[in-house]
């Protein structure tokens, strides 16, 4: 973390940036999902699985690791990639991302971890934030939207083409390969997406900023889905109908076997730091202790050896404290903020914005590794450096 936060003040506030910067991030981006799709279909092209345990080898994937771990670098990548191109003007940077967030598509579902859930809500919930403030912007997003569900369909005609070598998908993606109208969901977007193409091209309204009317209308939909979903989980949970819900009982009902026994750690989180002294509650129990916390607290208890609370919040709410948890936040938050503030300067910036708040929402049932976190950071320093005004500009 003090690497982390040192080279952050360095790139932020000395380095010169660049939009090349990104392009080179979204080029290896690239090459990480091309190995991840492929050994989505056990090709191995690097073979990297000679050193793995064969029953644990549809659990590693590309050049990162275990499934959660890449899924959390791909929402960098689809975030990047994805915001990048609803606001790009330059024709050829269109197409390049657009090219970017297909493949980040394919790869982040296929990597089959739920994080890639999270990350997807995010980026399909927030960036409407910025891009339903002009015409343009909405055509990208229905873009978007329509080309999300092709992918999904493109994966399962080659599931089913490869059903022999391919791992197969997994809880809420097998759902969907499972609807039959799936299929007429997706030609509804694009119908949709045609439709809208079409009005604002004939439309004598040459204007491409659009009232805030519509943005408004946007976070009302999200606070009823919030509502929505907060009555799900309370009628699943307290009332006692997780019946009712089937396979998603699954996601709506927390126990100790919710998300890989996420629901457990979480629960006993929660308990270890309630016995807290008031100074560890304040300042954590100290820096990368937690599975000292769980061996020396829980012990042979414990269903399987847990060295991370699986949720990087709770992981540094337990290790650093509230003081810590809300420092952290806090940071990410007003970063986040400038960055949108600068986005009209500079717009490559929104790339860096939104693969910062795609990790940020994944991270809710992840754990910051080292191998994925430094660049998180740097694309934070690199979208805080971009925003900042130098004297020799």
């Amino acid at each position: 973390m003090t690497l982390y936060v040192a080279s952050y003040l360095m790139i932020s506030r000395f380095w010169k940036a660049k939009e090349w910067v990104l392009d080179v991030f979204l080029v290896n981006g690239m090459m990480v999902c091309f190995v991840g799709i492929t050994d989505y279909f056990r090709m191995d092209v690097l073979n990297l699985h000679k050193y793995i345990a064969y029953e644990e080898w549809d659990i590693f994937t590309s050049t990162i690791g275990n499934i959660n771990m890449y899924t959390g670098y791909v929402a960098l990548i689809l975030g990047a990639s994805a915001a990048w191109f609803a606001i790009a003007k330059s024709r050829i940077r269109v197409i390049w991302c657009y090219l970017c967030m297909v493949v980040s598509f394919f790869a982040i579902i296929l990597g089959r971890s739920d994080n890639a859930y999270l990350a997807l809500a995010a980026l399909f919930g927030f960036l409407p934030f910025l891009l339903f403030r002009s015409k343009t912007g909405m055509k990208r997003y229905l873009l978007m939207l329509a080309t999300f569900g092709t992918v999904v369909l493109c994966i399962i005609q080659m599931n089913q083409a490869y059903r022999d070598t391919a791992i197969g998908l997994d809880s809420l993606f097998q759902t969907l390969a499972e609807f039959n109208g799936f299929l007429y969901v997706v030609a509804g977007l694009w119908a949709i997406y045609a439709a809208v193409y079409i009005l604002i091209k004939k439309s004598r309204n040459k204007n491409d900023e659009v009232g805030p009317v519509v943005m408004y209308g946007w976070a009302g939909l999200l606070i009823l889905s919030v509502l929505v979903l907060g009555f799900l989980l309370f009628d699943a949970n307290v009332a006692g109908n997780a019946a009712r819900y089937g396979s998603l009982g699954n996601y709506l009902v927390f126990n100790d076997s919710w998300g890989t026994g996420r629901g457990y750690i979480w629960r006993k989180s929660m308990e270890l730091y309630k016995e807290f002294t008031p100074m560890h509650k304040l300042f954590g129990h100290g820096p990368d202790t937690f599975g000292i916390l769980t061996v020396t607290k829980i012990g042979e208890e414990m269903p399987q050896r847990f060295e991370n609370a699986h949720n990087e919040y709770l992981q540094y709410f337990m290790t650093i404290g509230l003081t810590g948890l809300i420092a952290y936040v806090v940071f990410l938050g007003s970063a986040i903020y400038c960055m949108c503030k600068n986005v009209k300067t500079k717009p490559y910036i929104i790339g860096c914005c939104f693969a910062v708040i795609c990790y940020m929402t994944q991270a809710v049932v992840n754990i910051s590794v080292v191998i994925v976190t430094p660049m998180m950071w740097l694309l934070l320093s690199v979208g805080m450096a971009s925003g900042k005004k130098r004297s020799d500009e």
